[in-house]
């Protein structure tokens, strides 16, 4: 909704927006449609805990006909990435490499909706968009905006900042909605660092957290921006359209 928003503004708002099905919220298999309470009746507290917590473990499957409906009919399951370019000089490579769906007759792509995801699941399947789509352009000092659920932006930051997001406490890493969270990178290449400080897409994190709040959860190394910083990236605010800010959204 976020990227639909900001997608018909007005010049000077160019705007490359990329949608790609890799940031799409993690697929519970079976437990799609149930609630909390619901899922805990029909299983148990114990199981749903692991399902929704646990690295490796998956929850029940989706029926496979359930699951052919949803990647043939339902356009957010189609496992295909999109970009809209104003700027042709910003193309992802990632785009490249998976619209072979125009070819292919709409909805194929060559990789199969899964019957269910893992949370290791999700940060494997979230991690080639980040280095061949986003690190690209961060290594260019170009600024990226991702916009996606709670899940998949926990699984970015266990690639991207490691240090504070772990498999063992990523239960207690809170996201809240609709708050920009800022990391800072620079390229790696001939950098004078450690292997160990080079993260994906061969970048190298720059400073750490500039304030306190964690909103409950762990503490992170990127910036929670605040309300006041907010209003001026707001494509709907006088502030953020007086600044005529160029973002770029993936």
């Amino acid at each position: 909704n976020i990227a639909d928003a900001a997608a018909p503004l007005p010049s000077p708002y160019k705007i490359p927006v990329m949608y790609s099905w890799r940031l799409n919220e993690r697929h519970y298999g079976g437990l799609v449609g149930l609630s909390k309470a619901e899922t805990e009746r029909k299983y148990s507290a114990d199981l749903l805990h692991r399902w929704r917590h646990g690295w490796n473990t998956a929850p029940p499957p989706m029926d496979e006909d359930m699951r052919l409906y949803w990647e043939k009919h339902a356009g957010w399951c189609r496992t295909v990435t999109h970009l809209t370019s104003p700027h042709h000089r910003t193309r992802s490579v990632a785009e490249g490499r998976e619209r072979r769906w125009r070819a292919d007759g709409g909805h194929r792509a060559g990789t199969r909706m899964p019957p269910a995801e893992s949370l290791g699941d999700c940060a494997r399947r979230a991690l080639p968009v980040w280095t061949e789509s986003v690190a690209p352009r961060l290594r260019r000092g170009e600024n990226v905006l991702v916009v996606a659920h709670a899940n998949t932006i926990k699984s970015v930051l266990y690639h991207v900042d490691p240090e504070h997001v772990t498999r063992d406490n990523m239960k207690q890493v809170a996201i809240p909605s609709a708050v920009p969270l800022v990391y800072k990178f620079r390229s790696a290449e001939g950098a004078e660092k450690d292997a160990e400080e080079v993260l994906p897409g061969n970048l190298l994190r720059v400073g750490g957290g500039e304030n306190d709040s964690n909103f409950g959860g762990v503490p992170l190394g990127g910036r929670w921006m605040g309300t006041d910083e907010t209003k001026n990236l707001s494509f709907c605010t006088k502030e953020g359209r007086k600044l005529a800010l160029e973002h770029e959204i993936a």
